[in-house]
């Protein structure tokens, strides 16, 4: 799992008028993980991919 993953714009990006886009955050799927492992998913994965997407943040 990769910090992208946690959320649904992967890239910053700009709108017509030239405005700053941010990426939105999954907030979902940050919800179904407190509550336990992710089907599919190792816990090891979706750790790193939490704390990659926190420490760039």
């Amino acid at each position: 799992m990769r910090a992208a993953d946690f959320f649904f714009e992967i890239e910053p990006s700009f709108d017509f008028e030239g405005e700053f886009i941010q990426p939105e955050l999954n907030e979902d799927l940050v919800k179904t993980l407190r509550a336990g492992p992710l089907d599919g998913v190792a816990d090891e994965s979706a750790a790193i991919g939490l704390l990659d997407m926190v420490y760039d943040q």
